[in-house]
């Protein structure tokens, strides 16, 4: 699961970037659950967290694992919205 990324990390940083300007009023829960799978690819691809402490593998997999079971509740919100 951990390689299955639907944006690689330059255009996950690129669409942070972007988005971050435009959402600086208004936080949808979608797009802070967009925002927090990111960061925990960016923790599984790169098998550390965002403060350098390193991830083993199993660690890595949980991170890539909440991913994308965020990604499935992203996605159901979305289809109520």
């Amino acid at each position: 699961m951990c390689c299955s990324m639907s944006l690689d990390l330059a255009q996950r940083i690129q669409w942070d970037n972007n988005e971050r300007q435009a959402m600086q009023h208004h936080m949808t829960p979608a797009d802070a659950l967009r925002l927090a799978i990111n960061v925990l690819r960016d923790a599984a691809e790169a098998r550390k967290m965002p403060s350098g402490i390193a991830l083993d593998d199993a660690t890595a997999e949980m991170h890539a694992d909440a991913a994308e079971t965020l990604e499935t509740s992203l996605a159901d919100l979305r289809a109520h919205e």
